[in-house]
């Protein structure tokens, strides 16, 4: 029987152990300004909290900061419980996103075609 608990000095250089999440997604060529360990730690940060009014409003610190591509935000939409949490951020999200062109992705987080076309329709408003 193999025990987890090590007689050896601990190791200094692991981190604690954090929830085990999908952000696994391809970055921009262009320099977005987020690197990979920033993004994951946001994204544990984000899904570490209880209720989608406090996961949204670091989701929002997050993005106001950093430009993101669609599936660095889509990742961040999978951590809130509702529809309406989703549309928000999307909305919110979608100037501040570095590859628009493939945006329709974060559509797969809805659970309702009325949050697609919320979406949509916003989107409509914002194209130049």
């Amino acid at each position: 029987m193999h025990s987890n608990v090590s007689t050896d000095t601990p190791k200094e250089t692991e981190p604690e152990a954090k929830p085990q999440l999908n952000t696994n997604v391809s970055v921009s060529s262009k320099s977005c300004g987020m690197d990979l360990k920033k993004y994951h730690d946001a994204v544990v940060s984000i899904s570490a909290k209880s209720n989608d009014d406090a996961k949204l409003t670091i989701a929002k610190q997050v993005a106001d900061n950093y430009c993101l591509t669609a599936s660095q935000i889509k990742v961040i939409m999978e951590q809130f419980n509702t529809d309406k949490t989703r549309v928000d951020f999307a909305k919110f999200a979608y100037l501040k996103c570095d590859n628009r062109n493939d945006y329709h992705i974060v559509n797969d987080t809805f659970k309702s075609e009325t949050s697609i076309q919320e979406l949509d329709k916003y989107i409509q408003t914002k194209k130049f």
